[in-house]
C-alpha cells in the first residue's frame, strides 16, 4: 500500500524547447525512498535525497535539470524518511511544477516496487529518473529527441566505460543495434553503463509486474523483460555528465565534475588554465552560501571601479595595484555565472546586469588610464588613443547589444560556437566570430599587470587605442553579414 500527497510549488525555471517530432514529456517519475546505506550514520538521520552536491540537495538537482526540458509534473515516489522528504518538497519553490509525493510502504525491497507505486499517478509518456544521479539536461534533451515506438521504453547509457568512476558497482549494458540486449551488474560481456534516465510508457510497468511475478522485484528485472522483445532501446549519451552518488567518495567525484560542466568551449587558452581553475574552487565555496549571482556580479564591479580610480593617480604603485585588482576581478568575472548554472539561478536580468558592469567597467578603466598617464607625464596626447579606446569600447558595447539580440542571447560571446554558422552558414564567418570573441575578452588584464610593472601603461593604450577601431569595424562588419544571411 502507499500514500499520496499532492504537493504544488513554484519557481523561474529556463526552458529550452525540444524538436517538434522528438517525445513530448511534460510528467516525470522520481524514485527517492531508498535507505543509502552505503552513506552510513548520514542517512540514519535524514533521506539520501536530501544529501546536498554544491549547495543543492540531490532532489532539487533532478526536479531542476528536468524543469529545462518542460517537464512540469513530478511523481516522486517516497520510503525512508518519507515526511521529512514530503515537507521538504512542500517547502521549496518551483515555478509552475506539481509534485505529487507517492509513499511506498515497501521501499526497503528492491526499486521495482517504488516504480510499480507510481503507474496510478503518471501520465504517458514519462521520464524516469533515480534521486541519487546527477546528470545533464543535455542527457534528457537526447534521449527525447526522437519519437518513442508505442510500447517501447528509452535508456540513456554512456559507451566510455573507461570513465566510469565506480564500474565495480555500475549496471553494465550490451547494446546492440540501438536496443539493450543484456543489462545487469554482473554482466562478463557489455559496451556501455546504465546511467539511471529513462523515458517510457505503460509498458514499463507491464513488464515489472511481469517480473515480480517470476518473485523479480528490482527495476532491472522489468528492463530485461522489455530487453527480451526487443523493446529497450539505448541512446548514447555522448560527452554529457552524469554521475551516480552511492557514497561519500561518489559525491566528492560527482562535485568534481559538476564544477568542470561549467566550463565553456569559448574559454581562451588563459582562461581555462589560469583564471577557470581559480573561480572554480572559489564558486565551489561560494555554493554552499546564500550569495547570489548578482550580488557577486556586483562586488565584481566595485573590484573594477576601484581598479580604474587607483589607475587615475597615475603613480606608479597606484596603477600596479590597479592592474592587479582588475585582474583579480577579471579571474573572478566567472563566478557569477558558474553560481547561476551550478544552483539554476539564470535570469535575463542577471545576464544583462553582467554584460552592462562588464562594459562600463572597461570605459571606466581606460578613462581611468587615459587620465593618469595625463596627470603623470604632463602630456595631453595621450587624450588621442585614450579617446580612440574608449569611443571603441563604447561604439562595440553597442554593437554587442544589437549582436545579442540578433542572435537570441542574453550575454557571453556573441557570436561564439556555432551561432554565427547557423545565421551565415560560413566557415569564415565562424572564424571570424571566434577571433572577435577572444579579441573582447579580458586576457588583456595579465598584459595590464605586465606593463605597471615595467611602467610602460602608455604601451598599452596606443596599441589598444589604435586597434579599437579595428576591431569595432571587424564587428560591424560581422554584424551586417549575420543580418544580410538572416
Amino acid at each position: 500500500m502507499h500514500q499520496q500527497q499532492l504537493i504544488a510549488v513554484s519557481e523561474d525555471s529556463v526552458q529550452e524547447p525540444l524538436p517538434a517530432n522528438g517525445v513530448q514529456v511534460e510528467h516525470a517519475v522520481i524514485i527517492a525512498a531508498g535507505h543509502g546505506l552505503r552513506f552510513g550514520n548520514i542517512t540514519l538521520l535524514r533521506p539520501k535525497p536530501l544529501l546536498e552536491v554544491l549547495g543543492l540537495p540531490l532532489i532539487e538537482r533532478a526536479i531542476r535539470t528536468a524543469r529545462k526540458v518542460g517537464v512540469r509534473n513530478f511523481t516522486v515516489i517516497t520510503g525512508h524518511h518519507a515526511g521529512m522528504l514530503e515537507s521538504f518538497l512542500g517547502q521549496k519553490r518551483f515555478a509552475d511544477v506539481t509534485i505529487h509525493c507517492v509513499r511506498n510502504d515497501r521501499w526497503q525491497r528492491s526499486n521495482g516496487l517504488s516504480v510499480l507505486a507510481a503507474q496510478g499517478a503518471v501520465r504517458e509518456p514519462f521520464l524516469l529518473l533515480m534521486s541519487d544521479h546527477l546528470f545533464e539536461a543535455d542527457i534528457l534533451r537526447k534521449l527525447l529527441a526522437k519519437p518513442l515506438a508505442t510500447g517501447h521504453c528509452r535508456l540513456a547509457v554512456d559507451f566510455r566505460v573507461g570513465n566510469i568512476f565506480d564500474l565495480d558497482d555500475a549496471t553494465k549494458v550490451q547494446v546492440v543495434a540501438g536496443r539493450v540486449e543484456r543489462i545487469g551488474k554482473e554482466l562478463d560481456a557489455y559496451n556501455a553503463i546504465d546511467c539511471g534516465v529513462f523515458v517510457c510508457d505503460r509498458s514499463l510497468f507491464e513488464a515489472l509486474e511481469s517480473a515480480v511475478g517470476k518473485g523479480n522485484e528490482s527495476l532491472t528485472d522489468g528492463i530485461r523483460e522489455l530487453a527480451s522483445e526487443q523493446r529497450m532501446e539505448a541512446e548514447d549519451i555522448g560527452s554529457s555528465f552524469w554521475q551516480d552518488v552511492d557514497n561519500k567518495r561518489d559525491l566528492e567525484e560527482g562535485e568534481r565534475r559538476l564544477l568542470n560542466t561549467l566550463t565553456s568551449r569559448t574559454d581562451s587558452w588563459i582562461t581555462h588554465h589560469v583564471n577557470r581553475k581559480i573561480s572554480l574552487l572559489v564558486t565551489r565555496r561560494l555554493a554552499a552560501t546564500h550569495i547570489t549571482p548578482n550580488q557577486i556580479t556586483l562586488f565584481n564591479f566595485g573590484l573594477g571601479l576601484t581598479a580604474a580610480a587607483c589607475m587615475v593617480n597615475g603613480g606608479y604603485f597606484a596603477v600596479l595595484l590597479g592592474a592587479l585588482l582588475f585582474l583579480l576581478s577579471s579571474i573572478l568575472d566567472g563566478c557569477d555565472g558558474e553560481i547561476a548554472r551550478l544552483k539554476f539561478q539564470q535570469s535575463r536580468m542577471g545576464a544583462w546586469l553582467d554584460v552592462a558592469t562588464d562594459n562600463i567597467t572597461h570605459l571606466a578603466l581606460f578613462g581611468g588610464i587615459t587620465v593618469g598617464l595625463m596627470r603623470h607625464s604632463g602630456s595631453a596626447w595621450y587624450v588621442v588613443p585614450g579617446g580612440l579606446l574608449v569611443l571603441g569600447a563604447l561604439f562595440s558595447f553597442i554593437l554587442s547589444v544589437k549582436g545579442h539580440k540578433r542572435l537570441g542571447q542574453n550575454s557571453g560571446p556573441i557570436f561564439s560556437e556555432s551561432r554565427l554558422q547557423d545565421v551565415t552558414g560560413t566557415a569564415k564567418s565562424t572564424r571570424l566570430a571566434r577571433m572577435l570573441d577572444r579579441a573582447a575578452s579580458r586576457d588583456f588584464a595579465y598584459l595590464l599587470v605586465f606593463l605597471a610593472g615595467i611602467d610602460h601603461l602608455d604601451w598599452f593604450l596606443w596599441i589598444a587605442g589604435l586597434g579599437a577601431p579595428i576591431f569595432g569595424t571587424l564587428l560591424y562588419r560581422a554584424l551586417q553579414r549575420s543580418e544580410r544571411s538572416g
